[in-house]
């Protein structure tokens, strides 16, 4: 979210008679609820329903706002706090509760291993080019992973500087391995995990013997590991420059 969205919103804010800005009004302010949570209507009200453990249905909608705006924009609880009239130490209990009531009711049932079987993903999330390419069986299961990196600012704590500092980066980062269906459908995400390399090995259990993973050429020294599990292994070559083939 850029300085001028994050002035407007202030600004609009201190021209506010009400104390408090609930999603679920009918305020309106010159940036749409859209760009500021990342959610339609539908999906906010849908994702409300998780919230049921908050007692009162403003302070849920409330609490789910406070909490999307943060992981849409990064804004510091200053900043959220004046946006939404609330006291910066609201801001923070508000997010701790949202986070948690999430974890506890919305993401296992939307993500990771658990919230979707073998055959129900192999059935609803491997496309048709996926199965003629890669498989031999209707029950295989086709799978992408790949890493990806969330940089931090540098710890005071050197214990943690020292696991999070990427010596291929040259900075700390944590790193998530997202794991997808070839419909973009996402399986689940593991970690993050520490940059210093030492990672644990988390995906044994889902997978069934000659299921297919697709991975990029960061995962050459996981290729044999992964081999040795059982499963089939389909990695990129880098040939010329701009050209990309997936090994048979």
């Amino acid at each position: 979210m850029t300085k001028s969205v994050i002035c407007c919103l202030c600004q609009k804010r201190f021209q506010q008679n009400n104390r408090r800005r609930c999603f679920s009004g009918v305020l309106k302010t010159s940036i749409s609820d859209e760009l500021q949570r990342g959610l339609g209507k539908d999906q906010f009200s849908d994702l409300l329903g998780y919230m049921s453990t908050v007692r009162s249905s403003g302070v849920r909608s409330i609490s789910n706002g406070v909490f999307l705006t943060k992981l849409r924009g990064g804004l510091s609880n200053k900043i959220l706090g004046t946006v939404f009239g609330l006291k910066t130490s609201h801001v923070q209990r508000i997010i701790h509760t949202a986070r948690r009531t999430l974890m506890e009711t919305f993401v296992p049932h939307t993500l990771g291993f658990q919230h979707i079987s073998h055959g129900d993903f192999v059935t609803n999330h491997t496309t048709p080019i996926a199965k003629q390419l890669f498989t031999t069986d209707p029950r295989q299961a086709v799978i992408v992973l790949n890493g990806t990196y969330i940089f931090i600012p540098k710890s005071s704590d050197y214990h943690f500087q020292r696991m999070s500092y990427s010596m291929h980066k040259h900075c700390p980062n944590l790193k998530p391995m997202i794991i997808v269906g070839t419909d973009g459908y996402i399986l689940s995400i593991l970690g993050p995990y520490f940059a210093d390399g030492h990672t644990n090995d988390a995906l044994t259990v889902w997978l069934q013997d000659d299921d297919v993973c697709i991975v990029v050429r960061g995962f050459r020294d996981a290729v044999l590991y992964l081999e040795d599990q059982g499963y089939m292994v389909k990695m990129s070559l880098s040939g010329q420059r701009k050209k990309t083939v997936i090994n048979q």
